[in-house]
């Protein structure tokens, strides 16, 4: 489902005081998966770490109360090249990514 208000992408390191990547997400957002370039935007997570991310549907700028907020985790691990190979022999982009 697209959503038509704007939002907001935090990802962030419980052991820094700074959030790692703070994007606002201008509306309307088409629905799905959406890739985003951490090397573009000067970030490198360490492997074995886990980072928490929080989305926010904003409806009321002055009211931020009223956000709809979703969050999870991630982690990156560090595979082989034959883990890696095996993992995306014949698969196509959207498998890959699951």
């Amino acid at each position: 489902m697209a959503v038509s208000r704007s939002g907001e992408l935090t990802v962030v390191d419980d052991e820094a005081i700074e959030p790692l990547i703070e994007l606002s997400m201008p509306g309307p957002v088409a629905a799905g998966l959406h890739a985003l370039d951490l090397g573009a935007l000067g970030v490198a997570l360490e492997p074995d770490k886990t980072y928490r991310w929080f989305v926010a549907v904003v409806h009321d700028p002055r009211r931020r109360s009223r956000d709809e907020l979703a969050e999870g985790a991630i982690e990156r691990i560090e595979v082989s090249g034959a883990q890696a190979a095996d993992a995306t022999a014949g698969a196509a982009s959207g498998e890959r990514a699951a």
